[in-house]
Order: C-alpha cells, then sequence, then structure tokens
C-alpha cells in the first residue's frame, strides 16, 4: 500500500486497527481513513495512532469500553490511554 491515500472501511465489524497493518500507510500517503459503523475497542492497541503528529482525517467512533463509548477516534487523545504500558516503536 505505498501510494494508498483514502480507506473507506464502512460497516464492516472492524473492531481494531493495528500498526502492523496500519502503521506504513498512515505514516507514508494516506490522508483519510473512513472507520465509521465498526465497534471499535479503544484500547492500549489503538494508542498508536494518537501517538503520530501527522494529520490524517480519521472517522469512526468507540463502541467500548464504556467510559470512551461513543467517543470519535479523532477526538481521542494521548490521556485517554495513559494506562497503557509504553507503545512499541512503529515499523
Amino acid at each position: 500500500m505505498p501510494r494508498i491515500r483514502t480507506v473507506y472501511f464502512n460497516r464492516n465489524l472492524l473492531t481494531t486497527f493495528t500498526t502492523t497493518i496500519w502503521g506504513r500507510a498512515y505514516l507514508a500517503t494516506l490522508e483519510e481513513l473512513n472507520l465509521q459503523d465498526n465497534p471499535f475497542v479503544c484500547d492500549c492497541s489503538i494508542r498508536w495512532f494518537k501517538m503520530i503528529t501527522k494529520e490524517v482525517r480519521i472517522t469512526g467512533e468507540c463502541a467500548e469500553p464504556l467510559n470512551l463509548k461513543g467517543r470519535w477516534l479523532r477526538d481521542l487523545s494521548l490521556r485517554d490511554f495513559s494506562y497503557c504500558p509504553k507503545a512499541p516503536p512503529l515499523e
């Protein structure tokens, strides 16, 4: 995916997006990631995308945990993941 700019994965029952799959595209050319209508678990596994300074338009919201339910992914902050252990480096 070296030139991918926009990705739409609406209504696919996705629960997470990991740095292993998205890290390189996110850092390289990705401009928009639409993940709306998926039941995302907003836990430590998605913290990586908030650690990147590159602006990517991301759409989608948390379904879990309860304290983040209904929050937009774009509105999450590193404070929401302060309980997480140190994140591994991006590939």
